[in-house]
């Protein structure tokens, strides 16, 4: 069947992208080891979500874990992807066998700045991965990233992400699948002795910027900057 053929092919290509360790990994109390040659990675379920994502009418499960592991700001955090094990000829097979494996998709720890952590959920509507990010002090900013199973393989097709500094706010939304991206800023009007007038000032925008779509185990969170000369929005893609 299409579904175990692309199943497989996935699995294989993740065993090979960690070719120089064993990934080792047992279930319990939402708590997961990883043993690495002589170093041990503890991974800490943080959330999950159930539902379909490769088409075949059985869910996948995604889960969030926060590590050990030291990052910028805060620890490092995994994404899971497993694949529900059908084969029942086995009494020990696991329920759940790990599909995709990613360091890359969760912002780590601390990145929330004074909100805390900066991952806020996630969702599966209509086949599509949705992770959302959220954070900032007086300034609030939010990111959002949408991910599809397509060519045996994870892919980033949208991203968005807003930022508010009153008495402005900027938003980007960008469609990989397309390269277009629409940027919105609205600057609310004061008048001079400082009290707002009710208007709203807009300003609006549209580039297109085609890439490769990014893997959600290879994707650079923070690093491509666009800029819009009319809005004067500057975004760092993903």
């Amino acid at each position: 069947m299409r579904s175990i053929n692309n199943f497989e092919k996935a699995k294989r290509s993740y065993l090979t992208s960690i070719r120089i360790f064993w990934l080792l990994f047992a279930l319990f109390y939402g708590q997961i080891s990883l043993s690495q040659t002589h170093d041990s990675i503890k991974l800490i379920k943080i959330d999950s979500v159930v539902g379909d994502l490769d088409n075949d009418n059985i869910d996948e499960l995604v889960v969030v874990y926060d590590s050990n592991l030291e990052a910028e700001l805060g620890n490092v955090r995994f994404l899971h992807i497993y694949k529900k094990n059908t084969d029942k000829a086995y009494k020990n097979n696991p329920e759940w066998l790990l599909l995709k494996s990613s360091n890359k998709a969760i912002y780590p720890s601390e990145s929330g700045g004074m909100m805390g952590s900066g991952y806020e959920n996630m969702e599966i509507i209509n086949g599509i991965l949705t992770i959302h990010h959220f954070g900032g002090s007086r300034d609030k900013w939010s990111k959002t990233h949408k991910y599809r199973y397509q060519n045996d393989d994870f892919y980033l097709i949208g991203f968005s992400s807003s930022y508010m500094n009153l008495p402005s706010y900027e938003s980007v939304d960008y469609n990989l699948s397309t390269g277009k991206i629409i940027f919105e800023k609205e600057i609310d009007e004061y008048d001079e002795s400082g009290e707002p007038t009710g208007k709203v000032i807009k300003h609006y925008d549209t580039l297109l910027h085609k890439i490769d779509l990014p893997r959600i185990d290879n994707i650079t969170l923070g690093t491509q900057k666009i800029y819009s000369d009319k809005t004067g929005i500057t975004v760092y893609l993903f």
